[in-house]
Formats: structure tokens, C-alpha cells, sequence
């Protein structure tokens, strides 16, 4: 984890037109190499969120989605398990 960078998503968008990803790349800053980790779960298509290293998770907090009719705004948590390379999502904090 310490020569990895993860990055998780984003936005594209020309004019009026836009479109969110989901991907998640990990960089591996030894060897200068990028690696699309491929998952089936996880966190929506979105941009804006939050990411922080918890301790063998990557804690993944909101964002949003934005589209020509209108904005979509998250506010869930998505942990990424770096031992297993895969999604959990979290509870809530306001249905706790």
C-alpha cells in the first residue's frame, strides 16, 4: 500500500453532456504501472466523493452524479478491503 496510489471514478463531460465512472486504477509508483482492478460491486458511477486510507481499507464517503436534468447527491460509505481487493458497503449513519 505504501507505493500504491488508488483512484476511484470521475467525471467527463463537454457541454451539456456528461458521464461518471466507476472503475477503480490502482498506480503502482515502483514500477510506474497501472492496473484496472475489475469489480462486479461497489460504489455507483460518481464524482465529488471523498476517499481516505483506514487502516487495510480504502473508505469511500458521497459524491454525486450529475446529468442535464439535474444533480444526483450521495451520502453513502463503501469500504475497499485491500487484502481482498473487494467492495463492502457500509451502514448508514442516519438509519443506525
Amino acid at each position: 500500500v505504501r507505493d500504491t496510489v488508488y483512484v476511484f471514478g470521475g467525471e467527463f463531460s463537454r457541454g451539456f453532456q456528461f458521464h461518471h465512472y466507476r472503475d477503480l486504477w490502482k498506480l503502482d509508483l515502483a514500477k510506474n504501472a497501472w492496473t484496472n482492478v475489475e469489480q462486479k460491486t461497489g460504489p455507483s458511477p460518481r464524482s465529488g466523493h471523498r476517499m481516505v486510507l483506514w487502516k487495510h481499507f480504502i473508505v469511500l464517503y458521497g459524491g454525486f452524479y450529475e446529468t442535464s436534468r439535474g444533480v444526483k447527491f450521495y451520502d453513502d460509505l463503501h469500504f475497499f478491503d485491500l487484502r481482498e481487493e473487494r467492495w463492502h458497503l457500509g451502514v448508514n449513519a442516519k438509519t443506525a
